[in-house]
């Protein structure tokens, strides 16, 4: 009974564990045909609960690559965001995906779709790098983007 119980135990890791390799080399593949042009997060303006990032996209692969969502270790809340003007002023809301076209690329801005982080766990160091998880339709891929200066109004 203690051997067959080992055995199954033993066969189900062997399972999980090709099943891992097999996840692990494809969002190494996704990650090899999405290119990053610029990846940054914000710095928080004084008193601020949550920040924005900019970068461009570019899917290279064959089908629409469709952000359906992303995290960071360092923020206790993360949102897709998109933007539009009422009245002269410019207006956030959250979104459910940002869609990039095969073989297009998607500027992220705080004017247009973007990425939003709040209630960061500690203080934001300009130059550090912080690691986003991002989720999407073709599987997961890493961005690691640097903190920069918020840009002054």
């Amino acid at each position: 009974m203690h051997n067959k119980l080992l055995s199954v135990i033993t066969s189900a890791i062997l399972v999980f564990s090709a099943l891992v390799s097999t996840a692990q080399a494809e969002n190494q593949n996704l990650a090899k045909q999405i290119e990053i042009e610029n990846p940054v997060v914000m710095q928080l303006a004084q008193g601020a609960k949550g920040t924005g990032s900019k970068m461009t996209i570019h899917n290279n692969t064959d089908e629409d690559l469709i952000i359906e969502s992303f995290s960071s270790e360092l923020f206790k809340m993360t949102m897709l965001h998109s933007t539009k003007y009422e009245s002269g002023k410019r207006v956030m809301f959250e979104i459910q995906s940002i869609t990039i076209p095969a073989h297009k690329k998607l500027a992220l801005t705080p004017n247009t779709h973007h990425l939003m982080l709040f209630n960061p766990l500690r203080k934001l160091v300009l130059g550090e790098f912080l690691t986003l998880k991002v989720t999407t339709n073709q599987g997961k891929f890493d961005i690691i983007a640097q903190v920069v200066p918020r840009r002054l109004k």
